[in-house]
């Protein structure tokens, strides 16, 4: 279960790994320069200031709060390997199919706004 020293100390952990001094992230993200310690003695932190120091360590919030086990490097990559596993499915799938079935996949795929 999260709690808020939980939270602080995989931040610590990670700047750490990162040869970022909490000060200078601090700093940096323009937060207090008692936010991790109060953090640390349980005090609730703010989602946009948690964003914001996501954004800067390169991971997710939900690494930082314990809802992911792995840092973002580590989930995108699984995510990228998802895809190309999908994407060879899918093409397996589209050769098998008639030539006008492929027609109207492709339309289909054309169709379709991407966001």
């Amino acid at each position: 279960m999260y709690t808020a020293q939980e939270t602080a100390n995989k931040i610590k952990e990670l700047a750490k790994s990162k040869n970022i001094t909490i000060k200078k992230m601090l700093e940096d993200c323009h937060l207090g320069v008692n936010y991790i310690s109060q953090m640390a003695k349980g005090k609730q932190p703010n989602i946009t200031n948690m964003k914001i120091i996501a954004d800067y360590l390169e991971t997710d919030t939900d690494y930082l709060l314990g809802i992911i086990s792995v840092d973002n490097e580590n989930h995108e990559m699984k995510s990228r390997n998802k895809i190309d596993e999908m994407s060879k499915e899918l093409l397996k799938r589209f050769e098998e199919l008639s030539f006008d079935d492929k027609i109207e996949v492709f339309n289909y795929i054309k169709s379709k706004k991407v966001s």
